[in-house]
């Protein structure tokens, strides 16, 4: 991440280059810094290859569970 773990996950708009981690490193970095702010970690994972509205609905209700929202891909 080249911004920073911070101004990457609260940084303005929805930019995937930022957002996504590409490996359990870079993941277990953002999860501990998260946890240091003591932010609540949301996690779910799924096939989202068509993406439709019982999708977007899903994945909002998760990420209402928490205040980062992480989301494997298959």
């Amino acid at each position: 991440m080249n911004g920073g773990i911070v101004h990457d996950l609260f940084g303005p708009g929805s930019d995937m280059d930022r957002r996504y981690i590409k490996d359990y490193a870079g993941l277990k970095e953002t999860v501990d810094a998260c946890r240091r702010l003591g932010l609540k970690i949301v996690a779910t994972s799924g096939t989202y290859d068509l993406l439709h509205i019982g999708h977007g609905r899903y994945l909002e209700l998760a990420k209402s569970k928490g205040d980062i929202l992480i989301v494997g891909a298959c």
